[in-house]
């Protein structure tokens, strides 16, 4: 009996599932998992209906100010229900700014000083929230969630609850030959952008079950309890490498403005980075800087909703 069973133990054990306990070994972090492997086990039984939100999104801030409301605003009318926000040492007022909305229970705001500290912020909003929210979307303030095959977010994500996280890959858009920054919207402002299978597209965000989370892994991808495997947006169980998968841009895109006008990306290159040491490059602009496809509508029907919700909030044109 005690054969059989042990038999079976192995049986049970992939070559994938053993490469992933060694690497816990390797790290130093068995210990950790053996203690968080029992929570997981309880909280999965958890559905959606448990928790008093469906969608948050997470994300750590550096004087960006001037953008963050767009942003917000933006993924509020795509289904967004919280913002968790960790302030790295801003200078430009970000707290001030966003009190209205911490005030309606929009944002919650945590001052998080530090270098390169995206990682550490991440886990530590994972521990901190993993039950106020049903799904958490790691994104930066350039990137922007846009549901395409629904009305807003959450109405695709329903058909993946049973998956312990989604990885969705970007489109990158380019400064349009913009050399100064000008008034408007980042969404009106930028419109060109990369050919949607352009290497560069390669690059994936999550959106997480926080309670499958073991820790996060990069900026980018989670590591999960049991070796459980995050999905693409067809529901694929993702195998390998982003680098090494197909492109996909199906019922979910990921705009990722990371360049604006010349004059915006060379005003960020002193600041620093959140997650690894040195500072932007001009070659990095260059890298970023696609602009294949003019003239994308596809944000435009949120442009004046945007604006007319701004001018509500804080009693101003954009």
């Amino acid at each position: 009996m005690k054969k059989s069973r042990f038999k079976h133990l192995i049986r049970g054990i992939t070559p994938y599932k053993l490469r992933y306990f060694i690497r816990l070994i390797c790290s130093g972090r068995l210990g950790k998992y053996i203690a968080g492997i029992k929570q997981f086990k309880k909280d999965r039984k958890y559905t959606a209906s448990d928790f008093p939100l469906y969608l948050s999104v997470a994300a750590i801030v550096k004087n960006e100010t001037s953008y963050i409301a767009e942003w917000i605003e933006y993924h509020l009318l795509v289904g967004v229900q919280k913002f968790f926000i960790y302030d790295n040492e801003s200078t430009d007022n970000l707290r001030g700014y966003l009190e209205s909305y911490i005030k309606d229970g929009i944002v919650e705001y945590n001052y998080f000083p530090g270098k390169r500290r995206q990682l550490v912020a991440y886990n530590e909003m994972i521990s901190r929230y993993r039950y106020s929210s049903f799904w958490i979307a790691f994104i930066d303030i350039d990137e922007f969630l846009v549901p395409t095959a629904s009305k807003t977010i959450p109405e695709f994500l329903y058909g993946f609850e049973d998956t312990p996280g989604i990885e969705i890959n970007q489109i990158a858009y380019g400064s349009g030959g913009h050399q100064k920054k000008t008034k408007g919207l980042v969404i009106e402002r930028f419109k060109d952008h990369s050919e949607y299978e352009h290497p560069i597209n390669h690059g994936v965000k999550s959106i997480v079950n926080p309670r499958h989370v073991f820790y996060m892994e990069t900026a980018h991808i989670a590591n999960y309890f049991n070796g459980e495997r995050s999905v693409n947006t067809r529901k694929e169980k993702n195998i390998v490498s982003s680098l090494d998968r197909p492109i996909l841009h199906e019922g979910i895109l990921r705009n990722h403005y990371a360049c604006k006008s010349l004059e915006e990306f060379t005003d960020r290159m002193d600041l620093g980075r959140v997650f690894s040491p040195g500072k932007l490059s001009m070659n990095e602009f260059h890298e970023r800087d696609r602009n294949e496809i003019k003239n994308d509508t596809i944000m435009d029907k949120y442009i004046q909703k945007i604006k007319d919700n701004l001018k509500l909030r804080f009693g101003n044109d954009i």
